[in-house]
C-alpha cells in the first residue's frame, strides 16, 4: 500500500483489490478475509497503511475487528 500511495499522489487504496489491480500484489493474493468480506485499507498521513478484517460479525469498527496495527495486548 505504501508503494501504491507513492505512485498515486498519496491516494489510499480503497481495498486490497486496488493493490492487485495496480500490480502491487499477485493476482493469487487473498483479497477477502475468513468470512468472505473484502479487507479494508486505511491510511493516515505519516503512518503505515492499515489492513482491516471486520471479523466474524462483519461490522466495521466493532471489537472483533482484526487490524495489522493491533498489538498482542489489544486482542
Amino acid at each position: 500500500a505504501t508503494i501504491y500511495m507513492a505512485q498515486n499522489r498519496d491516494r489510499c487504496p480503497g481495498s486490497v483489490n486496488d493493490l492487485v489491480e495496480d500490480g502491487q500484489l499477485s493476482r493469487s493474493a487473498r483479497t477477502t478475509d475468513a468470512w468472505g468480506e473484502a479487507f479494508e485499507v486505511q491510511c493516515e498521513p505519516g503512518a503505515e497503511p492499515i489492513v482491516i478484517s471486520m471479523g466474524p460479525d462483519r461490522q466495521s469498527g466493532s471489537s472483533d475487528d482484526i487490524r495489522t496495527d493491533q498489538t498482542d495486548e489489544e486482542e
